[in-house]
């Protein structure tokens, strides 16, 4: 019976869950759990992870967009140990090197949005996925940039992306200079 109560608990915190409309990069969400119901302690600290939609073959901003990415760079300006990865994923439609750039023109839009927000270019990490991890046929869901937040060291952030998250390609900079390295190929300077 324990059982079944923990999934419902469970199931009943991710529908408030999903309900609850603020994005993780906004406030904190003040919500009345049974505690005897987590699955863990609760006690390490989840970083805050957002998605920005995009249109059907587009980078343009809405105005949705736009407040997402300036609730992301306030949280920024609270947490400055922090940087923040900006995935650009698109869906199948069209061929895979167009793709990849469209998600380099999606993250790269969402990045320069942030800067203009005050965000340090340099602690901005852009991945392109294009249109890896997208799904089978044509979603689009998969039309979008995710934001999450890290305070891992850029070098560690590049090569999980690279490895274990299989993008494409990875862009950061520092102190101004432009680096990239590309699955299984550095790229250096740029």
């Amino acid at each position: 019976m324990k059982t079944l109560a923990c999934c419902l608990g469970l199931g009943l915190f991710a529908a408030t869950a999903a309900a609850d409309p603020a994005a993780d990069f906004v406030g904190t969400s003040h919500r009345s759990t049974d505690r005897s119901l987590a699955a863990s302690s609760g006690s390490r600290f989840i970083e805050p992870m957002d998605v920005v939609a995009f249109g059907l073959d587009s980078q343009a901003l809405d105005p949705t967009a736009q407040s997402q990415i300036v609730a992301a760079a306030q949280w920024m300006k609270d947490h400055p140990r922090q940087r923040l990865v900006v995935e650009g994923h698109t869906d199948r439609l069209g061929n895979s090197e167009y793709n990849d750039d469209l998600g380099r023109r999606r993250a790269e839009m969402v990045r320069n949005h942030l800067i203009v927000n005050g965000i340090d270019p340099d602690r901005v990490v852009i991945a392109v996925f294009g249109e890896g991890g997208a799904s089978r046929g044509i979603d689009e869901s998969d039309r979008k940039v995710v934001l999450y937040a890290s305070g891992k060291p850029v070098n560690v952030l590049v090569h999980e992306i690279l490895d274990a998250h299989e993008a494409h390609s990875v862009v950061w900079t520092d102190k101004g200079t432009v680096f990239s390295e590309a699955h299984g190929t550095w790229v250096g300077r740029l």
